[in-house]
């Protein structure tokens, strides 16, 4: 697995393996990218390709339950580790595989080096 760096936001701390994981993060803390509301208590959400939890630990951050799904499992074990680290296990159960249809379909994973601008 590619080395993390570990990214502080305002209120939470994020695992992330370069860039493009950052502005990620921003934009859910800094920007409020999607308008998810200030309290979420009670809420139950589903993250289908939950990357490296961004989303998901927002919405458990304000008060929603979270079932998450990443199927790639370099990013799987980031997000897994972004979950431990904010405390958020009780909020946040996290799976490590995709989801659709019913039956058998393939699924297609760069398992290439992870290439970040500047």
């Amino acid at each position: 697995m590619q080395e993390t760096m570990l990214y502080q936001s305002k209120t939470m701390k994020f695992n992330v393996v370069g860039n493009n994981d950052i502005v990620i993060v921003k934009r859910m803390y800094e920007q409020n990218y999607y308008k998810f509301p200030e309290r979420m208590d009670g809420m139950n959400v589903i993250d289908i390709g939950a990357h490296i939890g961004a989303v998901a630990i927002l919405c458990a951050e304000r008060g929603a339950n979270v079932w998450a799904f990443e199927p790639t499992k370099r990013t799987f074990e980031c997000f897994k580790k972004n979950v431990e680290q904010n405390n958020l296990q009780d909020k946040i159960k996290i799976f490590n595989l995709a989801v659709g249809n019913k039956g058998m379909r393939e699924l297609y994973v760069d398992t290439g080096p992870i290439v970040t601008g500047k």
